[in-house]
């Protein structure tokens, strides 16, 4: 359990760290997802070592409350970052400040939007979707 803790740590980081360094929001929201399950993960498996401890003087009933604290303080944490991810994405959009991409995270450094069933809405994004169709055997019409 420790080194799956563990490697998840570093998948977190990276996320963040990457985020970080390209510019992307989506990118740093998930490495922030990723460090809360790993917190929460981290907060059940204390509350349950916790829980299972037997009856004694001082607590009559046991220790069975530990693990619902425990899952109430990951659900503030998880909250916590839900929230800081909002408003940072509604600060960002709304206050219009946002740099375009570097170059090497996203080729042309634009943002270029499409629909699921339409074509892109640029048209270096509807060449590169053509060479990208050509490349991989289609006929291209």
């Amino acid at each position: 359990m420790l080194l799956s803790l563990f490697i998840y740590l570093l998948l977190a980081a990276g996320k963040l760290l990457a985020g970080a360094a390209a510019g992307s929001d989506g990118v740093k929201a998930d490495g922030w997802n990723n460090l809360s399950d790993v917190m929460a993960s981290v907060a059940v498996y204390i509350g349950m070592k916790i829980a299972k401890k037997p009856r004694d003087r001082n607590h009559p009933y046991g220790h069975s409350r530990a693990e619902n604290i425990s899952s109430l303080l990951a659900a503030f944490f998880m909250m916590s970052i839900g929230i800081d991810v909002i408003t940072d994405g509604a600060r960002t959009l709304l206050g219009g400040g946002r740099e375009a991409a570097p170059r090497w995270a996203g080729g042309s450094g634009r943002r270029c939007f499409s629909s699921s069933d339409g074509p892109p809405l640029c048209h270096q994004c509807a060449a590169g979707a053509a060479a990208v169709e050509l490349g991989a055997g289609g006929r291209g019409d």
